[in-house]
């Protein structure tokens, strides 16, 4: 009994998504992580509830083990799962929890974008949140403490943004293509080696061996590393994903009456990772359409988050998030830089500074071009000013930027200088948005 009272008191958090799950275990004092562990996806509505419950398990008593404490010794709980939509989604897995825990712990369960707003706003849960991994979520809570969400409907409701998304996109694209129903695109080649098969005919069989959504999503990195190497098709799929994106954040950001307040917008996921191009194209977006959003990135890794709300449930506080970010011996999350390297679609290593930076400003050069020698023809012509969404040779619909070549510059001319978030206005055709 000696032994047990003095036994130190842990803290758990989960960060569960559709690819994978991370657990640390935290001391309920120091806030220290004394142990991790994984596993793979958590979401049951992607791989079944049974599934789901044997990875959070397996999670949790990895990082107990790793931490060398006993289950009993847990005091509180915290889960940031993706697929808990609804709160019979979270009152299912707390019952389903709880009966596997050996005593009554303080157990609390989220969507994941919960924690993830957390981890960025440090504690206080105010702003707006875009997930963008396997899955999508837009979330936010307003200032009078109204919940908000957009997208994370699932694949069944083709989950628009998504990683998931693009590779099935890619998928569709690759199936054109080598039918000849569709555009030449590099995204064949690319997705054959991805799936380690040899020839296109053969992805049928990848495509339906295993159920579940992580498979179909993993091939979004290489459709994004085709975007950023010039692929017309892959850039068309990447900046439809990006668009679908910015119209879940402006949905939340409306809703909760934040557009056009300060506020933090948190931007988390695989595909939101530092540099990639993916963020390239949110960032523009968000710059144009919500210039009073303040865009920032998880503090501390989500399991971490997790762990911390669960500590400041328990304390009646919102400070701990704050205060582990700030400390000297915070770990935050691994973003890569500028110059850091990236993994190459053919095997090989890229630096980002002149690979999709480059044809970035290349696509905005030529799309400044572009404008300058229709720029007399659009204001002689009322009709091509207002019929944007025609496509005629001389409008400016999306049909016909997506015919602009990345790896053509062409001229600068001053209209397009004076205009150059043009790419993004045209291309995603995004409305600016009012002061």
């Amino acid at each position: 009994m000696q032994a047990h009272a003095l036994q130190r008191q842990v803290l758990v958090g989960v960060d569960g998504g559709g690819s994978k799950t991370d657990c640390v275990v935290v001391d309920a004092q120091t806030k220290v992580v004394l142990g991790r562990a994984g596993g793979g996806a958590s979401n049951w509505n992607s791989i079944g509830q049974d599934t789901a419950l044997n990875t959070l398990r397996g999670a949790i008593t990895g990082a107990l083990a790793a931490a060398g404490v006993e289950q009993d010794a847990v005091i509180g709980m915290c889960l940031g799962i993706s697929g808990v939509d609804r709160e019979a989604d979270a009152s299912a897995l707390k019952a389903c929890l709880q009966e596997w825990l050996s005593h009554e712990v303080e157990l609390m369960v989220h969507n994941d974008s919960v924690i993830a707003l957390a981890c960025g706003t440090g504690g206080p849960l105010h702003g707006c949140v875009l997930i963008v991994g396997t899955g999508i979520i837009a979330f936010g809570i307003g200032r009078s403490g109204q919940h908000v969400r957009a997208s994370g409907w699932g694949p069944a409701f083709l989950d628009m943004g998504s990683g998931y998304d693009i590779g099935q996109r890619a998928l569709a694209a690759v199936a054109r293509a080598v039918d000849g129903r569709g555009e030449r695109t590099d995204l064949v080649e690319a997705t054959c080696r991805h799936c380690n098969v040899t020839k296109a005919e053969d992805l049928l069989e990848w495509a339906y061996a295993e159920a579940g959504w992580s498979r179909i999503a993993s091939l979004a990195p290489a459709v994004l590393q085709c975007a950023e190497e010039g692929d017309s098709v892959a850039f068309k799929i990447v900046t439809s994903a990006a668009h679908e994106a910015l119209e879940a954040v402006m949905t939340v950001a409306t809703k909760t009456k934040l557009r056009g307040q300060r506020f933090k917008l948190v931007l988390s996921g695989g595909l939101l990772s530092k540099d990639s191009p993916f963020l390239d194209i949110i960032l523009e977006g968000v710059k144009l359409r919500l210039p009073s959003a303040e865009v920032a990135y998880p503090r501390v890794e989500p399991a971490l988050g997790a762990a911390l709300l669960v500590h400041d449930a328990l304390h009646r506080s919102s400070s701990s998030i704050e205060e582990v970010a700030s400390s000297p011996f915070a770990s935050t999350p691994p973003r890569l830089g500028r110059h850091d390297t990236i993994p190459h679609s053919h095997g090989k290593h890229i630096s980002k500074e002149g690979g999709w930076a480059g044809n970035l400003r290349k696509h905005r050069r030529a799309v400044s071009s572009m404008e300058a020698v229709l720029a007399r023809s659009i204001e002689e012509s009322p009709v091509m000013r207002t019929n944007s969404n025609s496509d005629t040779p001389g409008s400016l619909s999306q049909p016909h930027l997506d015919r602009l070549q990345l790896d053509e510059p062409g001229r600068t001319a001053s209209p397009g200088r004076q205009r150059r978030h043009s790419r993004y206005r045209r291309s995603l055709e995004m409305p600016l948005e009012t002061p």
